[in-house]
């Protein structure tokens, strides 16, 4: 969505790393993807409602072979990690 930091979707092999991300609804959002890195990010001020991963720091579904390592989450409304089906 447009209020999304980082949008990943239908993608293969996508590396999401060294970014700042703040103050929208969901920081990083990856969805029907595979071989996806998501590492070494800040994330903070995600001020989404509660609904379908709005609010989350780092939200993942239906993503193959996803890798979560060494984020910084602060500051959300909702989970700061939220994978559902991967």
């Amino acid at each position: 969505s447009d209020e999304d930091g980082i949008h990943i979707e239908n993608s293969d092999e996508a590396v999401v790393d060294n970014n700042d991300v703040y103050d929208g609804l969901t920081g990083i959002r990856v969805q029907n993807s595979d071989d996806v890195v998501i590492e070494d990010n800040y994330v903070a001020n995600q001020n989404g409602f509660w609904f379908f991963g709005i609010g989350d720091g780092i939200f993942a579904l239906n993503t193959d072979n996803l890798t979560v390592e060494r984020n910084t989450v602060e500051n959300v409304n909702n989970d700061g990690i939220d994978v559902q089906d991967s």
